[in-house]
């Protein structure tokens, strides 16, 4: 058994040449070898669209490797935000990426607003 993780995001690559693909592809190949099945890769005319999906036994360290690789081989051409959320009710995230910078985004949850659906004291409510 283990902790899960359901992941949902894109990064965008732009202004690569074909070269950029295959190193792209082999860091995928050799430092994320079980990857494959959550990593969809297109180009597009600006480049590469990366779209990561699936529900994994991951941690959030894992991902941030992975967003951290890439940003370290092409440090101005990446751009995304990737969601998570954990087996937890509280373990919601997500990975910013942008301007040469992986950013952690913590989501606290928060009460916007409250109503009363239903009083046991005052009865039943009639609409």
């Amino acid at each position: 058994m283990g902790y899960y993780t359901d992941f949902s995001g894109s990064i965008d690559m732009d202004d690569l040449k074909e070269k950029d693909l295959k190193r792209f592809n082999h860091i995928l190949r050799s430092r994320f070898p079980g990857w494959r099945n959550e990593v969809k890769i297109e180009k597009t005319k600006e480049g590469l669209h990366i779209s990561v999906f699936g529900n994994w036994k991951n941690y959030h360290e894992e991902l941030e490797k992975f967003a951290m690789a890439i940003v370290r081989a092409f440090p101005g051409h990446v751009q995304g935000w990737i969601d998570a959320s954990g087996e937890e009710r509280d373990d919601n995230w997500a990975l910013e990426i942008a301007k040469g910078k992986v950013i952690y985004v913590a989501y606290e949850q928060a009460i916007k607003n409250k109503t009363v659906l239903f009083d046991s004291k005052k009865g039943r409510h009639h609409d």
